[in-house]
């Protein structure tokens, strides 16, 4: 099936997104506190809340349910917490 523009633009987006997460974590986060998980937190609430210059507080409000269910995921105690 071919993506419609909109999926395609979407795509793009997302990919964008992601871009800028890992360059914040990798140019901010990790060179000031270091390669733990704090770093990893602060990238997720960094780019949940200022990711979008033109975010409303609807979407950031989303946003921030989406790193709340991340932290609280099976995948963040065990692979980026070790266990806790």
């Amino acid at each position: 099936m071919i993506p419609s523009f909109n999926e395609e633009g979407e795509e793009r987006e997302q990919r964008n997104h992601s871009t800028k997460m890992l360059d914040h974590y990798l140019t901010e986060e990790k060179k000031t506190i270091g390669p733990n998980a704090f770093a990893i937190y602060n990238t997720l609430t960094h780019q949940a809340t200022h990711g979008n210059k033109k975010a409303t507080a609807t979407t950031i409000d989303s946003n921030m349910s989406k790193v709340s269910a991340t932290l609280k995921s099976v995948y963040w105690s065990t692979a980026i917490m070790g266990g806790a």
